[in-house]
């Protein structure tokens, strides 16, 4: 079957030093090709998300990095946070006082704060914290977020969002950091059109079949759009086209984001044991598991929830991945 390179664009920034190449297949699309003989269990790339948003509800039960969603903080500190979205404090169960819980594989890495007034956001390192304040989506959603009217917009934004859908969070952290690359970074617009829109996408608002919901899609779509735009300013980085091409592609492409935390083997040591067993006994594992499921400890709906400290999770635009597509479509013999 005859393939070709795909552009530079996403040849050049996605592939290099990877064991698969993009190439476009004549009436089937575009794929991955191994470019060598791979062996079983070999690493054939891995994925950084372009940019990425822990899920709304993750950021209630876990901290972690506003760049690289590392979690950080104590193993104290995750727990009070917990629970705490249920009315409860550590110190309501007797293992609070427990001598394990400041040993030091539940020290945890220490937050590093954002230094803008009143802002909770948090990082794993100087490094990280300094890239999103010199180049990354927080410049310009926070540090340079100075006069009362973009203030007040982005608070619009983010609670129109948290009403109809948090990729538009996403939305607003790929379009900041897009305009800090132009900015501030000095790349073209259509350079970084390139690396935002490289995946299958198509406009959010015209996705569903029902003119109903495409008409109701379009009304946020414009209502978020000024929003975003007296927060991140006007041009063909915040044009409707891209904007509701770049949900749509969220849409159709992203991933989802699940790991486990790092405090969850660390329990599993041989050390930690004592204290584990301490958490299982007094119920407040069991409770955690309650409050990141969201089930009601009266209600009795709860009896197989996994004792287990709750997963990050989130949602990223990881373009080698996306590239990875598939069709439920039976090839023709013709085509094989």
């Amino acid at each position: 079957m005859e393939t070709r390179p795909l552009c530079d664009a996403e040849d050049v920034t996605l592939w290099r030093e990877c064991a698969a190449q993009l190439r476009h297949f004549k009436r089937r699309g575009r794929g991955l090709v191994a470019q060598q003989d791979l062996a079983a269990g070999q690493e054939v790339f891995q994925d950084t998300p372009l940019v990425a948003l822990q899920h709304l509800f993750s950021q209630r039960l876990t901290p972690c990095c506003a760049a690289c969603m590392t979690p950080v903080g104590s193993f104290s500190l995750l727990l009070q946070r917990i629970l705490r979205n249920s009315g409860q404090t550590l110190e309501s169960f007797p293992v609070a006082s427990h001598e394990l819980m400041g040993h030091h594989l539940l020290a945890g890495i220490e937050p590093v704060l954002c230094p803008s007034e009143g802002c909770k956001a948090l990082f794993c390192s100087e490094s990280c914290r300094e890239e999103e304040l010199s180049y990354g989506a927080h410049r310009l959603l926070c540090r340079d977020l100075r006069e009362a009217e973009a203030v007040r917009c982005w608070a619009e934004f983010k609670a129109l969002a948290r009403r109809h859908h948090e990729n538009l969070l996403l939305a607003a952290r790929a379009l900041a950091w897009a305009v800090c690359q132009v900015k501030h970074r000095n790349v073209p617009e259509g350079r970084v059109l390139a690396e935002l829109l490289t995946c299958q996408n198509e406009r959010w608002d015209r996705l569903p079949r029902c003119p109903h919901r495409q008409r109701e899609r379009l009304r946020v779509v414009q209502a978020s759009l000024t929003l975003l735009r007296r927060v991140l300013g006007a041009g063909e980085l915040l044009s409707e086209d891209v904007y509701s091409r770049l949900l749509g592609e969220f849409d159709l492409v992203n991933v989802s984001i699940e790991f486990g935390h790092p405090f969850q083997a660390a329990l599993g040591s041989p050390e930690l044991q004592p204290l584990a067993a301490e958490l299982r006994s007094c119920g407040l594992l069991r409770r955690l598991a309650e409050v990141a499921g969201c089930h009601d400890e009266a209600n009795g709906v709860a009896a197989d929830l996994v004792e287990e400290l709750p997963a990050i999770l989130g949602i990223g635009l990881a373009r080698r991945v996306a590239m990875m597509n598939h069709s439920c479509r039976q090839v023709d013999s013709d085509s094989r």
